[in-house]
């Protein structure tokens, strides 16, 4: 029988697993051998994901422009479009006026462009920072580290094996790593044990 994929699988299958074939693995993660990378999944449907990037940028963009003229802000969107192949009648369907949520291509222009990000936020607008699309247009504080926000399981299971010195070393590059933290001010108040030392090479903000 095949693995149970990581989203359908229960608490006691996972154990199962982690006596069973992957128990000396069990083992290293226990005695420290591991460090721990935090991807972007451990933050899924709590932050954002890369599948909104695309229509926020695009939509910022369009709210900027001017309908007419030479405008740097339309010309950035248009760089941005350029990125995803499409045919004439699919370009021509393109609207300016309306919102990007109303654009029939909006799924294969956001498919595309998730995929090739990195060059989507090299295209902005002349004369502005390199970043504007990520601080200025995505927004990324207001998105990312929206006080609002609360951890999920994973982040304070992960808090939970810090706090029993099971997870000494964690790194991630996420813009979600306020969360992470968050989760393990939240338990070490709590709990009122042990020492955190956070690198302040981790932060982004």
């Amino acid at each position: 029988m095949p693995p149970l994929p990581a989203e359908d699988i229960s608490l006691p299958e996972t154990l199962e697993l982690l006596d069973g074939s992957f128990a000396a693995f069990a083992e290293g993660v226990a005695d420290g051998v591991y460090g721990f990378w935090l991807g972007s999944g451990i933050s899924k449907g709590i932050v954002p994901g890369l599948w909104t990037l695309p229509g926020k940028i695009i939509e910022g963009l369009r709210t900027r422009a001017a309908p007419s003229g030479p405008c740097r802000y339309r010309e950035s969107l248009e760089k941005i479009l350029n990125l995803v192949v499409l045919t004439d009648d699919q370009r021509e369907k393109i609207d300016l006026s309306q919102p990007f949520d109303n654009w029939p291509e909006k799924d294969v222009i956001s498919e595309t462009l998730v995929t090739n990000y990195a060059k989507m936020l090299d295209e902005g607008p002349e004369g502005e920072k390199s970043d504007y699309l990520l601080w200025d247009v995505v927004d990324v504080v207001g998105t990312y580290a929206n006080p609002a926000l609360a951890p999920g399981a994973a982040h304070l299971a992960l808090a939970a094996l810090v706090l029993e010195g099971v997870a000494s070393d964690i790194a991630s590059a996420n813009y979600g790593n306020f969360i992470h933290f968050r989760s393990f001010f939240k338990l070490f108040r709590k709990t009122k044990k042990g020492l955190l030392i956070l690198r302040a090479q981790f932060f982004i903000f």
